[in-house]
């Protein structure tokens, strides 16, 4: 998987736009394959943005020497996830770091689209909680910020903020190898 910048991502998708999200790449990260790898295949992937729900077709690639296909998320998502980063990120940012009752939120959310539930805040906030010392860690090794102990989790998703969500994303996976989303690691 290669998390990739498309340009205009979202507004593309509210647009209703079925054109290739596709760039070339060049290099396989399993290999080190250093020409362009080729398209290989996709799938429809469903996005949930604040205004809208669309499928969106992901591209695959595969390198032609070792055989590794790679899907090309955009920047804009989190991998394994229906909604965007934006939309997660401001769901953060509204319960964590404004305080804003779940209900409130839905309230305000549903009234623009619809697909927006408790299951899921609750999903994000708990999900978010567990990587919060990989996040911690990314953000003191890489980004050479250093939070105060005990680090609060509002002051981790103003670093977010701070950072640029879709940079944050995107150097979070390249860095660590992961979703600041995923699965925690079990120790």
């Amino acid at each position: 998987m290669l998390l990739t910048n498309f340009p205009n991502f979202i507004q593309r998708i509210i647009k209703n736009s079925e054109e290739d999200f596709y760039q070339v790449i060049n290099g396989c990260a399993n290999c080190n394959y250093a020409g362009n790898l080729h398209r290989h295949a996709s799938y429809y992937r469903t996005v949930i943005c604040k205004e809208i729900t669309a499928r969106v077709k992901i591209q695959r690639v595969i390198c032609p020497v070792c055989r590794k296909t790679h899907a090309l998320i955009p920047s804009d998502l989190i991998p394994y996830f229906q909604h965007t980063l934006e939309t997660v990120v401001m769901l953060l940012e509204m319960l964590i770091v404004k305080k804003k009752y779940y209900t409130r939120i839905i309230e305000d959310l549903n009234i623009i689209n619809p697909c927006f539930s408790l299951g899921h805040i609750t999903f994000y906030i708990n999900r978010f909680k567990s990587n919060i010392d990989n996040i911690t860690y990314y953000l003191r090794v890489y980004c050479e910020i250093f939070l105060e102990i005990p680090v609060r989790d509002s002051d981790i998703v103003t670093q977010i903020l701070n950072l640029k969500p879709k940079y944050f994303n995107v150097n979070y996976f390249l860095k660590l190898n992961r979703s600041f989303m995923d699965t925690p690691i079990k120790k």
